[in-house]
């Protein structure tokens, strides 16, 4: 059968998830990055 791998990417999280022979083995990563905030563009025309 070989090695298989599989990765799904979320905005705050990744799961991979590889298949062998020998079993499974799945893992979870959370971020813990801050999201960034964008300014308020009404307020950034309003000041010009």
């Amino acid at each position: 059968m070989g090695t298989k791998v599989g990765l799904w990417i979320d905005h705050r999280k990744a799961m991979i998830v590889v298949v062998t022979d020998k079993g499974e083995e799945a893992r979870l990563i959370i971020s813990l990055a801050e999201k960034k905030r964008l300014p308020d563009i009404s307020t950034s025309i309003m000041m010009r």
